[in-house]
């Protein structure tokens, strides 16, 4: 008999959703055609939702080591202008990926550790 794998829940914290809005967003609808935005959108949450399934994919993250949960990362690159690095955590006990924050990699990576 196959055992069941229980998916995570991804949550994505107010800040991280407010930084996408402000400078990932703001940056794409000022480059791209609203289709276009749109395609990439419906991309990086898909991107998000694959961590439901496999949370452990994503990069120990070096910078952020000091954190009391173990920061890991993904990079969504879409074109060779839209690489974003997504911040997150995982809440074993709780089944749960945390993403806190989505970060242009072109950007200071000391950015990462001021809200």
């Amino acid at each position: 008999m196959a055992k069941k794998v229980t998916d995570y829940t991804i949550l994505v914290t107010r800040s991280a959703e407010s930084r996408y809005r402000r400078q990932i967003l703001s940056y794409l609808k000022t480059h791209f055609t609203t289709s276009r935005v749109e395609e990439i959108d419906r991309s990086l949450i898909k991107c998000l939702r694959s961590l439901s399934k496999m949370p452990y994919r994503g990069q120990k993250e070096p910078l952020l080591n000091q954190e009391k949960e173990m920061p890991r990362f993904l990079l969504f690159k879409e074109t060779p202008n839209v690489t974003i690095k997504i911040l997150y955590y995982i809440q074993e006990n709780q089944k749960q990926v945390v993403v806190t924050d989505f970060f242009p990699v072109r950007k200071n990576p000391k950015g990462m550790v001021e809200p």
